[in-house]
C-alpha cells in the first residue's frame, strides 16, 4: 500500500470518531469537571441537573463518534456533530479548552459537505 492509496476522508472519519468517543467517555466519567466549562449564563437554561445533562452529552458524543464509522451515518453524524460543536463554542466561549473544537468543527463540516445526500445536493445545485 502506498500513501497515495490511503483514503484521506476515511482517516478524517476515524480521527473524528476516536475523538468524539473518547471525549464522550471522559465526560461520562467526570461530568462535573466538563460541566464547569459551561458559561454561568447558560446554566439557568439547562432543564435538568448538570450531572445528568453532561452524562447525556457524553452519550450523545459517543453515538456521534460511532456514526462516523459507517458510510450510511456519516452525513447525520456530521450534521449533529457540527451543531454540537458550534453549540459548545457558544455556551463555553473560545478558550484554551475549546479552541481545538474549531478544528473539529471544520472537520465535521468538511464531512457534511462530502457526504451530502445526492437528492439534497441536486436540489442545492438546481
Amino acid at each position: 500500500m502506498t500513501l497515495k492509496n490511503i483514503d484521506s476522508w476515511l482517516v478524517l472519519r476515524i480521527g473524528l470518531s476516536i475523538t468524539f468517543i473518547w471525549v464522550g467517555y471522559m465526560i461520562i466519567t467526570a461530568p462535573l469537571v466538563w460541566g464547569s466549562y459551561i458559561s454561568s449564563w447558560v446554566l439557568p437554561f439547562i432543564p435538568i441537573e448538570l450531572t445528568q445533562f453532561m452524562i447525556t452529552t457524553g452519550i450523545f458524543d459517543i453515538i456521534v463518534g460511532f456514526g462516523f464509522l459507517f458510510n450510511r451515518t456519516v452525513f447525520w453524524s456530521s450534521v449533529f456533530g457540527a451543531i454540537h460543536l458550534a453549540g459548545i463554542l457558544i455556551v463555553s466561549g473560545i478558550n484554551e479548552a475549546t479552541v481545538r473544537d474549531i478544528g473539529l468543527l471544520g472537520g465535521t463540516v468538511s464531512l457534511l459537505i462530502k457526504y451530502l445526500p445526492r437528492k439534497l445536493l441536486q436540489r442545492i445545485n438546481d
